[in-house]
């Protein structure tokens, strides 16, 4: 869905998703989305990170790394907006990596997801910068995603483990 909405895009999966590609990926594209598993660390939340083909790149890695023209970064996976427990009152997850490494604006989850309401908030989210695209306005990713999350609460209002795990950080 992501790709028709999106065409100039470079997807990296199965055994392209290495950590080497995929650290290259970061500093190369203002727009990354990732959509696999994610670890989270709480005694040692530097190594949190994302389980790729051969490896893990961790909040660590991706800290370090320095994007040319970083615009949003996606991290469609579990926890990776959870902090630790040794550095509770310090922001150490995956999330903050990125926003470190120079991304503006990053979406992550506070805890474990289930992939068909991930799946539907992704999509939403998408079409909503596709409008602001489309409309020639600057995109909006905190409004593109508060509108699929509060679609979520409206329908599960007494169940707010599955729709309040996503956030963004950014201005």
């Amino acid at each position: 869905m992501i790709a028709e909405l999106f065409p100039q895009r470079r997807l990296l999966g199965g055994p392209d998703a290495t950590v080497a590609a995929v650290g290259r990926a970061l500093e190369d594209h203002p727009w990354v989305h990732f959509s696999c598993h994610g670890v989270s660390e709480p005694l040692n939340p530097s190594r949190s990170g994302l389980i790729l083909y051969d490896g893990r790149l961790t909040a660590s890695d991706a800290a370090t790394r320095r994007p040319r023209s970083p615009q949003l970064a996606v991290v469609s996976a579990c926890s990776t907006a959870q902090g630790g427990t040794t550095l509770s009152d310090e922001a150490v997850q995956l999330v903050s990596s990125l926003q470190l490494a120079g991304y503006p604006h990053v979406i992550g989850t506070l805890w474990p997801v289930a992939d068909k309401l991930a799946t539907h908030l992704t999509e939403e989210f998408y079409r909503a910068l596709a409008k602001d695209i489309a409309r020639g306005r600057p995109i909006d990713p905190a409004m593109a995603l508060h509108l699929p999350v509060r679609s979520l609460r409206d329908r599960y209002a007494r169940a707010p483990h599955l729709w309040a795990a996503h956030i963004h950080t950014g201005p």
